[in-house]
């Protein structure tokens, strides 16, 4: 027998060996409001969207219908790419979901585009055509061509913000997309004496004052804002992998630092945005992934923008012990914190505006960061909150809200939770879904009995037509709309819209209400 007919031996005795199932988790009961809401709002109707249930082509699941959704600056159609039937979709100005109008600029699994502020315009790549579309335009348009030659997903295309570049890789080459012509970037030599030939990608560094350019050998270079280069490193000789590439990119202006994740290892990038400084670009900190199921203590960071604080949970090598980190003059120190893990894949966290530092969730509840300390949340364990609560920052409102299988709680400046006297139904297995809408300083609410509105007084009011809208298991929710502040929604299994009275859509959401009211 050889080692393929051995293998295959193998494979077919587990496939058949019965695995024990896991006790199915119990189920915790919903929290019914003492006061619920009554009053009706007036800044929004739902409505189903016109043929937007599922068909066989979407294996009748509506969630399939918006596998992927892009919100388009300038336009209220959002890109709507399904999972199973195919093409490019959208939701018309009748709420309706049809094709999408003409070419758009798409990747294998995206909408493949960028933001020029000026002009107000969206660009991107299809093959090797740039289109473009204006605000108020109804379609994207070609602009210039690379090449004659199609590549295998096609070329990428960047923007660097602060430089006000638009970029498009090709082949290793970069071009410059200027008003309507594309061109070779001059600054390609400067590129290549800084040390990186054969870009694979480029990442923007908004914050920093700068971009990230990869090489495909690794080689890291950092071109600031005003034309200075300055070599970055290079990413560690491949592992694990044969092809150990970066995959997330997470500025910290207030820290100075760029956050990078390969798929082999975490690395911190020092930048020197000021142009008086020397200009310094290197990588301080190098940790290695670990493998999670022989070693489920990896380093896991997190960092807030608006403070500037890095801090991180796992071990240095396989053999050390768990433990907290914090950045402090651009090095990881170990931190006086509680024995409180974060390992589990499910750990998370949630950056609180205005300085006020981090909510962890970690293994047994949740912790609070603030000034270097870290400080379990009193009540806040699995026994008190259930499992896997969700911290909700609704910063227009500035309120942080907690949501869990006990019901609805608000996280005090204090660091306490402070239980709410919901006028919706909470708690339960299926959590609500709280939506906060900036431009309006309001949340939708999708709890178990409707659709509401929550305001920064605490105000609660019904949504006409969301009556019969539910939480679900895959949730999905897209929005505000650029123009109008429409939401999508999956709900029931079809797709709805809560849209505004600046929506082209108001007038069928209103229209169709009465008709319904006129039936009943």
């Amino acid at each position: 027998m050889n080692r393929w007919t051995m293998l295959a031996a193998v494979l077919a005795l587990g496939a058949c060996t019965p695995k024990k199932a896991a006790p199915p988790e119990p189920e915790v009961p919903s929290i019914a409001p003492t006061r619920p809401a009554s009053a009706w709002s007036d800044r929004f109707c739902a409505m189903p969207v016109r043929d937007g249930r599922p068909t066989k082509a979407d294996v009748d699941a509506a969630y399939r219908m918006v596998g992927e959704v892009r919100l388009i600056p300038g336009s209220d159609e959002p890109w709507i790419r399904p999972y199973n039937r195919g093409g490019e979709w959208t939701i018309n100005a009748e709420g309706r979901y049809v094709p999408y109008p003409g070419p758009t600029p798409n990747a294998l699994f995206d909408l493949e585009m960028v933001h020029e502020p000026s002009p107000d315009r969206v660009v991107g790549m299809r093959g090797d055509v740039v289109l473009a579309r204006a605000a108020g335009a109804g379609a994207f348009a070609p602009i210039a061509k690379l090449g004659d030659q199609t590549l295998p997903g096609g070329p990428v295309i960047r923007r660097i913000a602060d430089a006000d570049l638009t970029l498009v890789l090709r082949k290793g080459q970069i071009h410059q997309v200027r008003g309507d012509a594309v061109a070779p970037w001059p600054e390609q030599e400067s590129l290549k004496a800084a040390g990186v030939s054969g870009v694979i990608d480029i990442h923007d560094l908004p914050g920093l004052g700068a971009a990230l350019f990869e090489g495909q050998d690794g080689a890291l270079a950092v071109r600031y804002t005003d034309g200075a280069w300055r070599k970055a490193g290079r990413l560690r000789p491949e592992r694990w992998r044969p092809d150990d590439r970066i995959v997330d990119v997470r500025p910290v202006p207030k820290a100075g630092v760029a956050l990078i994740s390969t798929y082999t290892d975490h690395l911190v990038l020092v930048l020197s945005p000021d142009a008086a400084s020397s200009r310094r670009a290197a990588i301080v900190d190098v940790t290695g992934i670990h493998d999670e199921e022989q070693d489920p203590g990896g380093w896991w960071t997190v960092a807030s923008p608006t403070t500037g604080d890095v801090i991180r949970f796992g071990r240095v090598r396989p053999s050390a012990p768990l433990g907290w980190q914090r950045l402090v003059d651009q090095r990881f120190v170990p931190m006086d914190a509680p024995a409180w893990p974060a390992s589990n894949p499910l750990a998370r966290a949630y950056d609180l505006t205005g300085g006020e530092g981090l909510v962890i969730r970690g293994d047994d509840g949740l912790a609070l960061y603030r000034r270097g300390a870290l400080t379990p949340i009193p009540q806040s364990s699995k026994a008190e909150l259930g499992r896997h609560p969700e911290v909700v920052r609704l910063a227009s409102l500035d309120r942080t809200y907690v949501i869990s299988d006990r019901g609805l709680f608000e996280l005090t400046a204090a660091g306490r939770l402070r239980k709410v006297d919901a006028r919706f139904v909470t708690g339960g297995s299926l959590d609500l879904d709280i939506f906060e809408l900036p431009q309006q300083r309001l949340a939708l609410v999708r709890a178990k009995d409707g659709l509401f509105t929550l305001d920064a007084d605490g105000e609660v009011l019904r949504v006409r037509g969301g009556e019969g809208f539910a939480p679900a298991n895959l949730p999905k929710l897209f929005g505000p709309f650029p123009v109008s502040g429409d939401v999508l929604i999956t709900d029931h299994n079809t797709l709805k819209l809560v849209v505004t009275p600046r929506s082209p859509r108001w007038k069928t959401c209103n229209a169709a209400l009465a008709a319904t009211a006129g039936r009943t």
